[in-house]
């Protein structure tokens, strides 16, 4: 079924709120170690609900296991660097904040030591930027500047990884190979390049060597922390910090074998021809035999980031294709593009919008399609049916298990979106987040993604196109 635009945003919205993506988090068998009560559980002032608890022994038990189980994957070596690390770090942070305690700012701070820390804490920072269903405001915004300031590796090491990845000489397979790279994070950097023989404009992106080991000792860290947390502190299971922690585990898996992006620029370019897209919408082409875990070769794209443009037709044009072949990408293919900054959005010298960068991708379950189109078709309803879109939300299993009131919940919607600028897509999912936890719905974490594309969307059609209604049928192109 093709859906036009007029449903796509809503759709999107309904995502927010719907239960977990095609890999869910597997639902856990009831245990003992779940079950049994703590041995002491202390009430937290100033809270209602709020305790900190010492777990039953059986509790003890389970986490002490799991933590092991994490541990063993880790390099001892790579561990100890880490903590030396991690002790430098916390070192510099708390003289910051011994130097000027008056101004001491803890979604600030806590950002600082995330950078000083690296990259896992970094992208630990960048996706409670792009979580703002689990992360107060003052959080997702201070995070949105943490910046993976990691420096590039030395290119004699680029150029030994490539021939030992791929098996050839650089001299052989490449006529010319920047030494500098063209844009350098934690875990890789991409490098300018031409083929040789056919002098075909090409960009190189190498993993760097050794920072898997890193990778597998914070992200042990991690769940081992998130676990404990959630174990002597119960109500933080409400924000899902396990599946946080799960959500970055997998998201680092992903950026770590770059096979598998290699693979998704495939699939996302059929899908743009499938869905008509391919005159207007492109992504880089791999070359398969220029791949491997550590080395993706693709072809460049020419072109400016789309948030260097300025207002005009041709960039209102572009985002209204961006948000057409996102939306559609959403709730029609296998995964979507899950990282949507200025930076991956290019507008190419030809006129067709580029996309870059399929490290981190998600999607859609097949089991919430139902109530996604049940919540887009109350959306668009004269007048809009929020008793419908209630009722979606509560068929979707987004609810808490407290008491729900769906007339209390949908006049709630209605009140806080009927007060909110009618084409503003960012501000419309921030009260229906807002009113969802208030009326004990429980927003997971893994569509932080779908949430922060949104508002990435959003700040397009402000800057570039602001006379675009994005919930309108008449989007030039319109499907």
């Amino acid at each position: 079924m093709r859906l036009r635009l007029v449903v796509l945003l809503p759709v999107i919205t309904s995502a927010f709120l719907g239960p977990t993506s095609r890999h869910p988090a597997p639902l856990r068998a009831t245990s003992d170690e779940e079950t049994a009560p703590p041995l002491l559980s202390i009430p937290v002032p100033g809270s209602a609900t709020a305790t900190l608890q010492v777990p039953a022994l059986a509790t003890q038990r389970g986490l002490l296991r799991d933590i092991k189980e994490d541990a063993a994957d880790v390099d001892p070596a790579a561990a100890f660097r880490r903590s030396l690390k991690a002790t430098r770090a916390l070192t510099n942070v708390g003289a910051k904040l011994l130097r000027d305690p008056q101004n001491a700012d803890a979604p600030r701070l806590t950002r600082e030591l995330f950078e000083e820390l690296g990259a896992t804490f970094v992208k630990l920072g960048q996706l409670v930027a792009s979580s703002p269903t689990l992360f107060p405001e003052a959080w997702t915004t201070e995070f949105e500047k943490c910046l993976d300031g990691a420096p590039p590796i030395p290119f004699a090491v680029v150029k030994k990884t490539v021939e030992r990845s791929l098996g050839k000489r650089l001299s052989t397979t490449f006529a010319t190979f920047d030494s500098t790279p063209l844009a350098t994070a934690s875990v890789a950097q991409v490098h300018r390049a031409t083929l040789r023989g056919t002098n075909e404009k090409v960009v190189v992106k190498v993993v760097k060597p050794g920072v898997a080991d890193s990778l597998t000792a914070d992200l042990a860290f991690l769940n081992g922390a998130a676990r404990l947390l959630e174990a002597v502190a119960p109500e933080t299971k409400r924000i899902s910090l396990r599946a946080v922690a799960a959500q970055l585990r997998d998201a680092t898996k992903q950026e770590l074998d770059l096979r598998q992006e290699a693979e998704s620029l495939v699939s996302f370019d059929a899908f743009l021809t499938k869905a008509g897209f391919g005159d207007q919408v492109c992504v880089p082409r791999p070359f398969p035999e220029l791949c491997s875990r550590d080395v993706l070769t693709m072809t460049f794209l020419e072109g400016s980031r789309l948030t260097d443009a300025t207002a005009s037709n041709e960039a209102a044009d572009a985002v209204a294709t961006v948000i057409r072949c996102w939306g559609r990408s959403v709730v029609e293919h296998e995964f979507f593009h899950a990282d949507l900054h200025g930076g991956n959005v290019l507008l190419l010298r030809d006129g067709r919008v580029g996309l870059i960068d399929f490290g981190i991708v998600g999607t859609l379950p097949a089991e919430v399609y139902g109530g996604v189109v049940a919540l887009a078709a109350g959306w668009n309803a004269q007048p809009r049916d929020y008793v419908g879109v209630a009722r979606a939300l509560r068929d979707m299993g987004v609810v808490n298990g407290a008491a729900f009131d769906e007339a209390a919940f949908a006049a709630d919607l209605e009140k806080a979106i009927a007060a909110t600028e009618a084409n503003d897509a960012a501000a419309i999912v921030s009260d229906v987040i807002a009113v969802s936890e208030n009326n004990n719905l429980v927003l997971p974490s893994e569509f932080g993604l779908l949430t922060k594309q949104a508002i990435y969307l959003n700040r397009y059609v402000t800057t570039l196109a602001p006379d675009l209604d994005p919930f309108a049928d008449d989007v030039p192109g319109g499907v």
